[in-house]
C-alpha cells in the first residue's frame, strides 16, 4: 500500500527530526497480531539505538519515577496494550507543556518531551472522554496479517541491513510533507 508506505516514512522522518513535540502529536498503530505493528516498532527502536529509546505501558504514564525514565528519550514504545486508557497521561506528554517527575532521591522536576510516543495494539483502547485526541492521534491500521505459514523469522535480521536506506528515503520527504502525512491531509505518491 504505497499510501501506508509514504505515512511510515513520515512517522520515520519525524521521530527522526523530533516532529512529533511540534506537531503535538502521538503515534497509534492498530491491527490484528503478525500485520508487522511489533516490527516497525522494532525497526523504529533500531534506528534511534538503545540508549535512545525506553519501552513502558500506558498505565505507568501517571507514575513520576516512570515519566523520569522516559521524558529524555526521543522514543517511548508502548507495544501490546490491551487495557482501555484514558488519555489523560498521552494528553499531557504530548500536549508541549512541561511534565512533572520525580527522579528517587532527587527534588521533583519538570521537563518537556521531545520526542515520539508510540502505542500499539489490536484493538481500540480509549475510552472515557477523548476530547483532544483526535487532533493528537497519528492512526496507522495494520489490517494485512500475514498467514503463520508465511512469516519468516530472519525477516528483522535481514532488514537491519536496509536501515540506512530507510532512514534516506524517510530524509528524502520534506518537513511539510512529512508534517502533512503524520496530520493525514496529503497523500503523496511513490515513483514506480
Amino acid at each position: 500500500d504505497h499510501k501506508k508506505i509514504i505515512k511510515l516514512l513520515a512517522v520515520v522522518n519525524g521521530l527522526l527530526k523530533f516532529k512529533f513535540f511540534d506537531l503535538q502529536m502521538f503515534v497509534h498503530l492498530i491491527g490484528k497480531p503478525g500485520s508487522g505493528k511489533g516490527t516497525f516498532i522494532r525497526l523504529l527502536q533500531k534506528i534511534v539505538g538503545r540508549d535512545n529509546w525506553k519501552g513502558c505501558k500506558l498505565r505507568a504514564l501517571d507514575d513520576g519515577s516512570t515519566m523520569a525514565s522516559i521524558i529524555n528519550k526521543q522514543l517511548v514504545t508502548c507495544p501490546d496494550e490491551r487495557n482501555a486508557s484514558g488519555v489523560e497521561a498521552i494528553l499531557s506528554l504530548t500536549g508541549g507543556d512541561a511534565i512533572g517527575y520525580r527522579e528517587v532521591y532527587k527534588p521533583a522536576s519538570d521537563a518537556f518531551f521531545y520526542g515520539l510516543l508510540i502505542i500499539c495494539s489490536n484493538h481500540p483502547i480509549f475510552v472515557g472522554d477523548t476530547t483532544g485526541l483526535d487532533r493528537r492521534l497519528c492512526l496507522i491500521h495494520f489490517d494485512n496479517p500475514l498467514p503463520t505459514v508465511l512469516r519468516n523469522s530472519q525477516i528483522e535480521a535481514a532488514m537491519d541491513a536496509d536501515i540506512s536506506q530507510l532512514i534516506t528515503a524517510s530524509l528524502m520527504l520534506t518537513d511539510s510533507e512529512a508534517s502533512d502525512e503524520i496530520r493525514g491531509h496529503v497523500t503523496i505518491q511513490l515513483s514506480e
